[in-house]
């Protein structure tokens, strides 16, 4: 597999100004392309070992997981690689969700009760 960290165009700024990433993956011999999905917020990014990656990815509209082989030195560019992406990814949509909860925050009451239920649940 052929690995850059550098960026090749794979960015985009959509309208909202906001910007993406893409990870394509291509076969070394070839050049053929392997994989071709965007980076995003609950991408699941596990080392599985010293020169594969798991990866959760969308193709064909649908999540799947994907293993990535490639050295080991590409390997830990590439994991690093997608953890800040994925880490940028959830920053921008931090701002969409805070402006949303706090809206609601502000229109809504929360019954003590009920926030004590909440709570113990999630604990």
């Amino acid at each position: 597999a052929v690995v850059s960290t550098q960026s090749t165009g794979n960015e985009k700024e959509d309208a909202s100004g906001r910007v993406t990433s893409r990870l394509v993956f291509r076969s070394k011999a070839v050049m053929k392309v392997m994989l071709n999905t965007q980076i995003f917020a609950d991408m699941f990014i596990n080392r599985a070992n010293l020169t594969t990656i798991r990866i959760s990815a969308l193709e064909a509209g649908r999540i799947g997981t994907f293993l990535l082989k490639c050295t080991r030195n590409e390997c830990d560019r590439l994991h690093t690689a997608l953890l800040k992406r994925r880490e940028t990814e959830k920053q921008n949509q931090e701002p969409a969700e805070d402006s949303k909860t706090g809206s609601d925050a502000k229109n809504s009451t929360v019954d003590p009760e009920d926030a004590a239920v909440a709570q113990a649940v999630s604990s």
